[in-house]
């Protein structure tokens, strides 16, 4: 059982402060940290909405976490700069709704995040720096 309520871990990366587990809690999303005493529950982001929510994908991207979520509408996207504590909404490029025939992706190589989205039109993908994004 994770701490701090129900929830499922969906997906993990490893953060500059150790791994850090995300996934559906109640109506949000949340993070939980691990670390020398186990695993806590950090912050909490964005809400689950009516379908069945999921975290569809979760990178760390140099000092960051970038997750992706589909709240039974949309998918979001989300950034933590420390390590899972709070995030804050990110804008998506394009809508992509959360249906069975869409899909988003998201990877990081360093301070580089590369997003994959499929609307069930158009395949696309963006590469963007991170630098700054925090400041």
């Amino acid at each position: 059982e994770l701490p701090g309520g129900p929830g499922a871990a969906q997906r993990v990366a490893v953060a500059a402060d150790g791994p850090v587990a995300v996934g559906p809690s109640g109506d949000v999303f949340a993070a939980w940290r691990s670390g020398p005493d186990g695993w806590r529950r950090a912050g909490g982001f964005g809400v689950a909405g009516p379908g069945v929510p999921s975290v569809v994908g979760l990178t760390a991207a140099g000092a960051r976490l970038v997750a992706v979520t589909a709240n039974g509408a949309d998918h979001g996207l989300w950034i933590s700069v420390d390590s899972g504590d709070s995030w804050q909404a990110m804008a998506m490029p394009a809508a992509v709704a959360h249906r069975g025939d869409t899909a988003v992706a998201v990877a990081s190589d360093g301070d580089r995040l590369l997003l994959v989205a499929d609307d069930a039109e158009v395949p696309r993908a963006w590469s963007v720096g991170l630098a700054g994004i925090d400041r």
